[in-house]
């Protein structure tokens, strides 16, 4: 018997353009390492055109661990990567097991020809693969199934919506897709584990926690800044680009990191600051002692004179922390330009010089093996040439010093902005064609309007390419606690409807510069908010402590280490501190984050009862709840499925994933009381529960009956459905 390609979306995700061969025996000998046995495969393929894809899915340059929904503990395959070896092996009762509960056949492939989009990043060939063509004439605890697919020229080249490219002069690959439905984690280096007892978390610490990104599932880590800096503004104000600030450790201690991560198969990333640097930056120095080569390497202006000869500074633009943007120096005689801190001029990228300075900073950091870029405050990079004044924004109740009062249009999103975006695109792309292996990408932070955030990614129709993502800060907004389940639908869609479908979303619930979640929205939300970001389409994105729960720390104003509160009648409206108190390993002195010194922000008092330690223990938790949710993002479904999102009553959101006769929906009921919902229209009388909130009292493999769903308040719930 036979099952052609086209009618398997399990193979329809791994399927590649050219001809698929198929040759399959049985083997009547065991494996070494398993009494039943072992199924064997491996992939080769042919397609038509190269150059880096700007809208497909890949082949996971990884190693086969937890990634897929029906294989969730692969053992036989720890350390096998699809394109490295020439036969990938998993227990045939694993399959059995795990395929049958699922309700999946066990069929045979004939030979087929197909053409379709590439392998989702999140899938294994090999997991993939087998839970489509495993076929037995036997039983399957005494017979292997051998099944090599010869897919002739993968490594000739590929073409646009691949994933994998090769070179055939060298024969090394890059998969440029590997971060389109990737988790990525912000690490608040400062705050994530101190390991020398100075009271300050460093690179070493995040060493020593390395592991607990793979064991969370994470794919990639992004670090607060670590370059050199007096850290007026927690590292944002950077003093050299190219070494590692002392506090934080070494160059040797970043370079071990970066071995680590590799070798974990954990991509790595750092925090770009391109906007601005310190004042103590030696090009500033040079600047206002007008150096030839840095004279303009800043935004140096004269001042203007009221009637009374009065000096004034240029025009009426406003910092971000409040306040005039503009600042007098005595030695140049002249006012500089800082959208921040009078510590952080802006450069001035109108200057070439300027720009070929920051390409060098990127590629010095590539050069080391970092992974990419998180390149922050980017719409702030070019202002208005004509320096006029900004108009006012009207709103009520904003004194007019406050930098909300402005409606900037000549100090933000300007066309050049894009522009620079769209080159340092090619940099990295450029890059990764001549190095090989995987893309090096750039992720962007623009706290803007919807329009202008989707001009970040590039042109609409993908001729100039910007970030390869730029955040979804929506959401951060958007979800408080007096959100209702409408507000939110209507922030998600608001992203959705406007993104382009060649570009890749993104979900943000907290981050070092907004309340946390679970402050936000009440610590019982926590599973419901982490399933929400999980399984929409694209990239979820995780602030550290979001796994545990973690809620905003306590800080007194006279603790304050927040620049951009200058009096205690902003601490509470302002501070930032509240969010970045140190992460919560275990219930030890100052929660595990070192051995006993003063932390440079007080550990929250709740650590007794939300730390990592005790979530790893007996009994549900919400750490066991994330790791299950970064397991079954691997799924078909919610790697390729169409994505519905709506309100289902007054506090419970539903999110649907559907794709080829299966959905994955979320129910999720943000609301203090109980709620019975009909929800027959999205789940069907086929399901069951894949994951539940730590308070549900529905129980996991068991359907739920869809035309009269009991749901308690904060229980939210992942359940997979079929037709």
């Amino acid at each position: 018997m036979g099952l052609n390609l086209n009618d398997d979306p399990f193979i329809e995700s791994l399927r590649l353009d050219g001809e698929f061969l198929v040759r399959s025996q049985l083997v009547g000998k065991a494996s070494k390492k398993s009494k039943d046995g072992v199924f064997s495969l491996g992939v080769r393929a042919k397609s038509r055109t190269s150059g880096p894809p700007r809208d497909s899915y890949g082949l996971l340059d990884s190693p086969i661990r937890k990634h897929t929904p029906s294989f969730p503990r692969l053992s036989h395959a720890q350390n096998v990567t699809p394109h490295e070896c020439g036969f990938i092996t998993i227990s045939s009762a694993i399959f059995q097991r795990v395929l049958v509960g699922r309700g999946v056949d066990f069929r045979i492939l004939k030979e087929t020809n197909s053409s379709s989009p590439s392998v989702p990043a999140q899938y294994s060939a090999c997991a993939v693969a087998a839970h489509s063509i495993i076929s037995l004439s036997e039983p399957i605890g005494t017979n292997l199934l051998s099944i090599w697919f010869i897919v002739y020229g993968l490594y000739m080249s590929a073409q646009r919506g691949r994933g994998i490219l090769v070179d055939q002069s060298t024969g090394g690959t890059i998969d440029w897709d590997w971060w389109k439905h990737a988790s990525f984690y912000h690490v608040y280096v400062k705050s994530f584990r101190d390991s020398n007892n100075d009271g300050i978390g460093d690179i070493r610490g995040v060493i020593e926690k390395i592991d607990h990104f793979p064991d969370s599932g994470i794919d990639a880590i992004f670090l607060s800044p670590i370059f050199q800096s007096p850290k007026i503004d927690q590292g944002y104000d950077v003093s050299d680009f190219m070494d590692v600030d002392p506090e934080f450790g070494t160059m040797d201690d970043l370079k071990e990191l970066i071995t680590q991560s590799h070798e974990r198969n954990l991509k790595i990333l750092l925090d770009f600051v391109p906007n601005h640097t310190s004042d103590q930056h030696q090009w500033f120095v040079d600047s206002v002692k007008g150096v030839d080569e840095y004279r303009d390497f800043y935004i140096w202006v004269d001042a203007k004179y009221d009637g009374s000869g009065n000096r004034q500074p240029p025009n009426n633009w406003l910092s971000v922390f409040h306040h005039s943007a503009w600042s007098w120096n005595e030695t140049r005689q002249q006012y500089y330009l800082h959208q921040f801190h009078p510590t952080q001029p802006d450069l001035n990228f109108r200057n070439p010089k300027v720009v070929e300075a920051m390409n060098k900073v990127l590629l010095f950091w590539l050069d080391q093996g970092i992974d990419g870029f998180r390149v922050d405050a980017i719409p702030y990079i070019f202002e208005s040439e004509n320096l006029y004044d900004e108009p006012p924004s009207y709103w009520p109740g904003v004194p007019d010093y406050e930098f909300e009062s402005l409606d900037h249009v000549h100090t933000k999103d300007q066309p050049e902005t894009y522009e620079l975006m769209h080159q340092w695109r090619q940099l990295l792309d450029s890059y990764s064609e001549k190095n090989r292996g995987h893309a090096r990408i750039l992720m962007s932070e623009a706290y803007t309007t919807i329009e202008n955030t989707m001009r970040y990614f590039g042109t609409r129709d993908g001729t100039k390419l910007g970030a390869h993502f730029t955040f979804n800060f929506f959401l951060v907004g958007d979800a408080t606690a007096g959100a209702s389940a409408h507000d939110i639908v209507v922030s998600i869609n608001k992203w959705l409807d406007n993104i382009p479908p060649i570009y890749t979303s993104s979900w943000v619930l907290s981050n070092h510069d907004n309340h946390r979640i679970s402050t936000r929205c009440g610590p019982g939300n926590i599973d419901g908010f982490n399933m929400l970001k999980a399984i929409l389409p694209g990239i979820d994105v995780t602030y550290y402590g979001e796994e545990i729960g973690q809620e905003n720390g306590e800080i007194l104003y006279e603790e304050n280490q927040d620049l951009k509160v200058k009096n205690r009648g902003m601490f509470e409206k302002l501070c930032r501190d509240f969010e970045r108190t140190p992460f919560q390993w275990d219930d030890s002195v100052n929660a595990g984050f070192n051995d006993g010194a003063k932390p440079w922000l007080p550990v929250s008092s709740k650590y007794l009862e939300t730390n990592l330690k005790k979530q790893k223990g007996d009994g549900p938790s919400h750490y066991k709840v994330f790791r299950e949710l970064t397991r079954i993002r691997s799924n078909v479904v919610l790697v390729r499925g169409s994505t519905v999102v709506k309100s289902v009553s007054e506090h419970t959101i539903l999110v649907r994933r559907s794709h080829d006769g299966s959905s994955v929906v979320l129910v999720f009921n943000k609301g203090d009381s109980q709620v019975v919902l009909n929800v027959s229209e999205d789940v069907s009388k086929t399901n069951y529960v894949e994951i539940k909130s730590v308070q549900s009292p529905k129980e996991i493999g068991y359907a739920v009956d869809p035309h009269h769903l009991k749901m308690e308040p904060h229980e939210a719930l992942i359940i997979f459905c079929s037709i």
